[in-house]
């Protein structure tokens, strides 16, 4: 949901390619990278970085929108949801980097503890309600509302 909302509000912006592409692997992502998981150590790490990857995209493209907003609540919000994000993946990828040679430098016990509270609070809850303060409309500009 959230990634159909930065889509609709990058319609006609420049890099709307490169989002597009970013935004194709977050909706892909998890699919993919259940399967990798049974193709090896190497599949798994290219995987995870991908998905981190689109998800960083995402991040970047939530705080422009952000810094577009006239609405301050909403711009703080969408700036909390695309950092927390962000914060999100580089565990990931440092998980992931740490999983390739059996070395782990986050475990998975850190991860459900700090990953997965960024992931629900900062960036699904606090995206969700600044999209919605933000009251963007499928052309990007903001709504009356």
């Amino acid at each position: 949901m959230l990634a159909a909302l930065v889509d609709k509000a990058f319609v006609g912006r420049s890099g709307q390619r490169i989002l597009r592409w970013a935004l194709t692997t977050v909706a892909l992502g998890p699919g993919i990278l259940g399967l990798v998981f049974f193709a090896g150590p190497k599949a798994k790490l290219v995987g995870a970085l991908v998905f981190a990857l689109g998800l960083l995209g995402l991040a970047g493209a939530m705080i422009r929108v952000g810094l577009a907003a006239k609405n301050g609540l909403g711009r703080w919000l969408l700036f909390v949801s695309g950092g927390s994000v962000a914060v999100g993946m580089i565990l990931v990828a440092v998980w992931a980097v740490g999983e390739y040679p059996l070395q782990a430098f986050v475990n998975i016990r850190q991860m459900a503890q700090f990953h997965g509270v960024l992931n629900a609070l900062g960036f699904v809850v606090c995206g969700l309600l600044g999209w919605r303060v933000v009251g963007l409309g499928v052309s990007g500009e903001q709504s009356s509302e």
